[in-house]
């Protein structure tokens, strides 16, 4: 009977603790995952900061094309003025009327200097796209890359549940299996029983009272 004993409380022992090993597995597992998931949250909120700064950056180097564009056509159109101003002086010298041949020169001269100043607009707006369209495409590769992350973060919390679960899980299943596999070994070793007909007696003594001469007593 002691041997059986002794059988039976060492399987519910290893029971216990195989079940407090499935159990800090499942935790670990759930921590482990959990950490992963904080990490890519993080990074996903990164990458979102990322898109907007990439954007701002576009936005301020489209601004400096335009301010430096600018200011050159200011300075462009001083110089234009200046070189009309010193043909017409020209002109006067020379005693030629300002009117005819010279005028038409002159035109064309003014016409030709207003379409190069449109050019360079044209091809400071088309510089400005450009940086704003690079700026787009960064801010889309830095979103697409976060909601990736994003991704990441729902499948290990959803890793985390799982794990804690089946720790749980496991756990109960070792318990059930050890209290069966107890019962069994104390039940054939000490009455010839089954582990059924151990497990039936287990529950009924357990749980046995009645009414005797003395008041009430618990069975065990």
């Amino acid at each position: 009977m002691a041997i059986s004993t002794a059988t039976a409380i060492s399987t519910a022992v290893t029971a216990v603790v195989a079940a407090a090993a499935a159990v800090t597995g499942g935790v670990m597992g759930y921590q482990q995952n959990r950490a992963q998931a904080d990490n890519a949250a993080a990074m996903a909120e990164q990458e979102r900061l990322n898109a907007k700064r990439a954007q701002q950056a576009a936005n301020q180097k489209a601004i400096a094309i335009e301010q430096e564009a600018t200011a050159k056509e200011q300075i462009q159109r001083q110089r234009n003025k200046a070189l009309l101003a010193q043909n017409r002086a020209r002109i006067g010298a020379g005693g030629l009327d300002y009117s005819g041949t010279p005028l038409l020169v002159e035109i064309d001269n003014a016409m030709d200097m207003e379409l190069d100043i449109q050019n360079d607009r044209i091809s400071t707006q088309n510089r400005m796209q450009e940086e704003l369209y690079q700026g787009h495409l960064l801010a889309v590769s830095h979103e697409n890359r976060a909601r990736s992350f994003d991704f990441q973060k729902k499948q290990y919390k959803n890793a985390g549940n799982v794990s804690l679960v089946s720790g749980v899980l496991n756990a109960v299943g070792e318990l059930a299996g050890g209290t069966t596999k107890s019962l069994s070994a104390y039940g054939a070793g000490s009455k010839g029983m089954t582990g059924q007909q151990a497990m039936t007696e287990y529950r009924s003594s357990s749980f046995s009272y009645g009414k005797t001469d003395g008041g009430w007593s618990f069975g065990l």
